[in-house]
Parts: structure tokens; sequence; C-alpha cells
């Protein structure tokens, strides 16, 4: 005899179970809550495996490290200026004005 589309569909207690389990994982897992913790854990993790890095252990690993480092166009989240010339244009765009003219007045042994 032929069984009817919802017998056949019909589950069996185990499979019902398990959907059950793992659509109130998913909610779970799916809320944006979660989904924040996640992603700020993932953006997080470039800065805790460079935290990892330890001090050298000889002379050679010293000065690889070091000609590494002076390299760099950023270090730590800030800007390395090429030069002393560069250092300066990007110390003008920094300071207002107000501020440029107050350090100015200031006598040169305070400044």
């Amino acid at each position: 005899m032929l069984q009817s589309k919802k017998d056949f569909i019909k589950k069996t207690p185990f499979q019902k179970h398990s959907l059950t389990v793992t659509s109130k994982f998913m909610r779970k897992i799916m809320n944006p809550k979660s989904i924040l913790i996640a992603s700020l854990f993932l953006l997080m993790l470039p800065d805790f495996s460079f935290a990892q890095i330890g001090p050298p252990n000889n002379k050679k690993e010293y000065e690889k490290m070091y000609n590494r480092r002076i390299r760099q166009k950023v270090l730590n989240r800030v800007y390395i200026p090429r030069d002393m010339a560069e250092a300066f244009n990007e110390l003008n765009k920094k300071i207002d004005d107000s501020s440029k003219k107050k350090f100015k007045t200031v006598p040169e042994e305070m400044a």
C-alpha cells in the first residue's frame, strides 16, 4: 500500500531531538552578542600574536629584529616618518594654529 506523504517524511524520535538541539545551538551562537564577541576576538588576534614575540636571545637576533623595526612605516599603530622634514610636516598637520602661536610665545627655557 502507498504511504502518505506525511508518513514518508516522518522523522524518528532521535532525528527530531537532534534537530531541536541543533536549532537551539544555532539560535544561541547566532545572536548579536555572540557575533560581536567573536568579531572582537578575531580583530584582537593579531595583537595577541605580536605580544608573544619575546626579547632576542643573542646579538644576531637583536640585529635582525632591529633592522626589521627601523624599516617599518607603522610601529605599534603609530606612523613613523621617513625623515625630519616629514616629521615636521606631520606635526604641522596635527597641531592647530592657536597652539602653534602659544608655543612660539613660550620662553625657550620652558619649551
